[in-house]
Order: C-alpha cells, then sequence, then structure tokens
C-alpha cells in the first residue's frame, strides 16, 4: 500500500517528534498505539465505518501506515 521509502520517512518523523519533546521514540510510538487502538476499538458506528472505508479492512495497521493514511486524507 505505501513505499518502503514512505514509511522510513514516516519512522524519522517519529524520531523528530520524540527529540523535540524529549521524549524517546518508543514513548512516542506507545502513545500513538494507543490512540489508535482507542479509534480502532471505538463502538461508535459512525467510527467503525471510518475504519471499514479505511485500505486496512478489519486489521490494525502500523504506525507507520496510519500516519500516512491520515496524512493522505488530510491532504483530500
Amino acid at each position: 500500500m505505501f513505499t518502503e521509502l514512505d514509511l522510513l520517512r514516516v519512522k524519522e518523523v517519529i524520531r523528530e517528534l520524540a527529540s523535540i519533546h524529549g521524549v524517546s521514540e518508543e514513548t512516542i510510538r506507545v502513545e500513538m498505539e494507543q490512540a489508535i487502538n482507542a479509534g480502532y476499538n471505538n463502538p461508535d458506528p459512525a467510527v467503525k465505518g471510518i475504519w471499514d472505508d479505511a485500505p486496512f479492512r478489519g486489521t490494525r495497521p502500523s504506525l507507520e501506515e496510519f500516519i500516512l493514511w491520515c496524512a493522505l486524507q488530510a491532504d483530500s
């Protein structure tokens, strides 16, 4: 779905965010994964509809895939 280069760029962004905020990359990843999980497990039908329309179709995306997908949604 996304190229290896796209995924590497997102990894760099995560690293930069950690540096800017003075936390570990793992802290950024854990907090973002918790947010993704909260959305993925949200019982609201409208939220479920968004996940159903996402290209991941019933599977949890990686953090990098989710960020890229969000970026594409914001760009639309």
